[in-house]
């Protein structure tokens, strides 16, 4: 989920899902920032702020680890969050040696097995103790894991040892972070230190896999605590998820509520919910969204902004713990490979702290299914750039099919190109789009083959022919072409949805600034109960689409939606509807041609048929 640009309007994305893969609000109030209890982060000390010491010195060296609660989503016996913790290497993570008065007296990382050596202090009797913190500044990883936004301290780790008759080396210094609440204060440190391993494993998947073996991501800022809802933060404590804030740059993990960890939603051990946030951090530095977010649950269509933007995310997490996690050949946290998107609420079978009353999986979605025996968005004709999963599934079996992420990512971060002389354009950001970008990148005629066929089996396309497509200004040759639109009826999840590829047609239009109109003319035949009456709407770039519904409740505003006309339809002859573009200034806009649909039955449209046109003075505007 992505918490996105405007407080007043602000939408989420909701990949968490909560546990019905439902609707998220609209009505969040983010935390002050200029609030002065929100302290800065504390300076990172690393390798690159080792201090060098004269002879003699003594050399200090040992290994992190950290627990974590295995997912098991298999057995007949257990699935979900499942036994008793167990542990791998804490990698890359900030480490500290502090003397008896609790001074930094060297600083550096673990390496990628969780060991650090090498670390010297001067030789000198006395107790010390190791610290390892949650978070990163390095070639390889950029991250900090922080307890809260108004301390913004890391979790951390430690373990004493001493220096006695002048040892020149102290070895074995072992820490581990724990996984229990029991064993930590409630801090489950364990959690923080898998948040980190995931951003870790993220950036090695792109190093191996995008072409660039230099590459780490910017830093990023993860906010997770215990027991605690980070929605809190947002004034919607009974709100479940985890989300990414663009405009804020930080990441905000599930962490339970009130405190309990056993029985409420948690996400702090579920890697794919920590990467699929980590996907739209990506996406926002180095891809591109237009997604203005919304409510999705798998089973309707959606605005394609949203869709492509939730289906990178999905299909990112997959990818990552196939590749590296799960994967027989690194096998960090199995063998057998991981084809899902799984969220896991409390925990089952811990010898000490027992097992959560309604603990288990809550949500899993194959990324491999077939699409038309799919639980989630199974894709009808045409519709896979609208549906989500059905995109996640898409870009997962790409990459099972051994077309390189590469090409992929080469895609991907072209979508941030700026407008120029591209066609399409870079404006609003669809799978369509993105598959174009994509098509000129898959140069081996076998994966280009395997990669069609998976294009047509979820029903994608290569282009935006059926959403965001541009429209050109050509003369009438005598009149001009014309488009059909047979609309449907609206589907009803938590409300009337308007079925926005069948009763809604949307195009890129480029307004030169000049005062001018734009029009719609249509005529609709006599094919169902009532007339199709269309109606004509522009909107800016980053637009909120508005439903039916929406607008007719009281107090309706979306300044998003610049102009719009919708005269009712009461015959079948010749309708018109047109705007004034007077005063708007040059750039890229949408125009949504849309059936009124609601309050409609399936029996008001049957095989009813609109055919319309667009045209601005004397000039036709028709779909490139």
């Amino acid at each position: 989920m992505d918490l996105r640009r405007s407080l007043i309007q602000r939408l989420l994305y909701c990949i968490a899902l909560l546990l019905s893969l439902s609707a998220c609000s609209n009505t969040l109030q983010a935390p002050d920032q200029s609030d002065p209890s929100q302290h800065p982060e504390a300076a990172y000390c690393g390798s690159a702020q080792k201090i060098t010491y004269a002879a003699p010195v003594t050399t200090v060296s040992g290994n992190a680890k950290f627990y974590y609660r295995n997912l098991d989503w298999t057995s007949s016996m257990c699935q979900g969050l499942c036994n008793n913790p167990v542990s791998t290497n804490i990698p890359l993570a900030e480490v500290h040696i502090l003397d008896a008065a609790n001074n930094i007296i060297q600083c550096g990382e673990t390496d990628a097995n969780g060991n650090f050596t090498n670390m010297q202090i001067p030789r000198s009797d006395g107790s010390y103790k190791v610290r390892v913190l949650s978070r990163s500044n390095t070639s390889s990883v950029r991250a900090s894991v922080l307890e809260d936004i108004y301390s913004a301290t890391p979790y951390s780790i430690e373990a004493a040892f001493a220096i006695s008759g002048g040892q020149s080396t102290v070895t074995g210094v072992n820490l581990a972070a724990s996984a229990r609440a029991s064993d930590s204060n409630s801090k489950i440190p364990g959690g923080a230190f898998n948040i980190l391993a995931n951003i870790y494993w993220a950036n090695q998947f792109l190093r191996a896999q995008s072409g660039n073996p230099t590459f780490v991501a910017d830093k990023v800022t993860i906010f997770w605590k215990a027991g605690f809802n980070p929605y809190s933060y947002y004034g919607s404590p009974n709100a479940l998820a985890s989300f990414y804030v663009s405009n804020e740059d930080r990441l905000y993990i599930l962490g339970g509520k009130n405190g309990d960890v056993k029985n409420s939603d948690t996400d702090h051990f579920d890697d794919s919910v920590i990467l699929h946030e980590y996907g739209h951090f990506l996406e926002s530095h180095y891809g591109h969204s237009d997604s203005q977010g919304g409510s999705h649950n798998g089973n309707f269509i959606i605005d394609p902004r949203l869709a492509w933007s939730e289906g990178w995310a999905n299909y990112f997490q997959a990818a990552v713990l196939d590749t590296i996690v799960y994967s027989s050949s690194s096998g960090i946290k199995g063998s057998g490979g991981y084809t899902n998107y799984i969220d896991t609420v409390g925990f089952k079978s811990d010898s000490v702290e027992g097992t959560g009353s309604s603990a288990g999986i809550s949500i899993r979605v194959s990324m491999t299914e077939a699409a038309a025996t799919a639980v989630y968005d199974k894709p009808a004709a045409n519709e896979g750039v609208f549906r989500e999963f059905s995109i996640s599934r898409t870009l997962f079996k790409t990459l099972k099919a051994a077309i390189p992420f590469s090409a992929v990512w080469q895609a991907f971060t072209s979508l941030n190109d700026v407008v120029g002389t591209y066609t399409p354009p870079h404006k609003f950001i669809n799978f369509g789009l993105f598959n174009y970008k994509l098509n000129t990148r898959i140069t081996d005629s076998t994966q280009n083959t395997n990669w069609r066929a998976i294009l047509t089996e979820e029903n994608q396309k290569r282009d935006t022919t059926l959403y965001g497509n541009t429209l050109n200004a050509q003369a009438p040759s005598p009149s001009c072409p014309t488009v059909n639109m047979n609309p449907v009826v609206d589907a009803v999840y938590g409300y009337d949805r308007s079925n926005q590829l069948m009763s809604n047609d949307f195009y890129t239009y480029y307004h030169d600034g000049q005062s001018k109109t734009l029009s719609l003319i249509y005529s609709t035949g006599s094919g169902g109960a009532d007339i199709v009456d269309l109606n004509l709407y522009l909107y800016a770039n980053g637009y909120y689409y508005s439903e039916e519904v929406q607008e007719a409740q009281a107090g309706f505003s979306n300044s998003t939606l610049l102009k719009k006309s919708k005269t009712i339809n009461v015959s079948s002859n010749a309708q018109s509807e047109s705007v004034d573009l007077t005063g708007l200034p040059a750039g890229y806009y949408m125009i949504n041609v849309k059936s009124s649909t609601y309050g409609k039955t399936a029996s008001s449209f049957d095989t009813a048929t609109a055919t319309y046109y667009l045209y601005s003075g004397s000039l036709c505007l028709v779909p490139n």
